[in-house]
């Protein structure tokens, strides 16, 4: 059966609606979970809205790609979750990239639950007995943010380290003509 193209269009609308339309189920109904589930949390952690427009702008051309596919390659296509059991989010491997980051994490969750408390509990206290602690708590998140993009900057300028062996091995261009990388032939 052809599927209509203006229907699956019209379905890549909605995150998720599009790959179940194509066949796809359960990425479609993970997709779409994930993308209603992250809406639901931006009552309470407003910062997660950013993640709206990357789940919705994936779906919706995944969905066009599936659309022009051949059926043979749409069979060739897996009907896997998004979040999958082997640990996979959109075909990144979590497991690989938890296990190298395992401690940054799990501070980043700490901080996330303890704003959270703050934000929801703690916060019309301070506002009534520490009026002046109020404003640093109002200017943390932004203040976090920063810190953390001023450090992902100096992470990536400083690079990885190379092993002492491997610096000095090093090739001099010498016009054209063999040169030796010892530095008694380079006076």
């Amino acid at each position: 059966m052809k599927k209509s193209r203006l229907f699956s269009l019209l379905c890549a609308f909605c995150p998720g609606a599009g790959e179940m339309y194509m066949g796809l189920l359960k990425r479609g109904a993970s997709i779409m979970l994930l993308f209603w589930g992250i809406v639901a949390l931006c009552t309470l952690i407003p910062y997660l809205m950013f993640l709206l427009p990357v789940i919705w702008f994936f779906s919706f051309f995944e969905t066009l790609n599936l659309r022009n596919m051949t059926w043979a390659q749409l069979d060739a296509v897996p009907d896997d979750p998004v979040l999958s059991s082997d640990g996979t989010l959109f075909g990144l491997n979590l497991k690989e990239i938890s296990g190298r980051f395992p401690v940054v994490i799990g501070w980043g969750f700490i901080l996330i639950g303890a704003y959270l408390i703050y934000d929801r509990f703690l916060r019309s206290l301070v506002d009534r007995f520490l009026p002046w602690l109020s404003g640093f708590f109002w200017a943390l998140p932004s203040l976090l943010l920063g810190v953390a993009i001023i450090l992902f900057g100096v992470y990536l300028i400083r690079g990885k380290k190379l092993p002492e062996d491997s610096k000095d091995d090093v090739t001099f261009y010498g016009g054209g003509r063999e040169q030796s990388n010892d530095k008694e032939d380079l006076t």
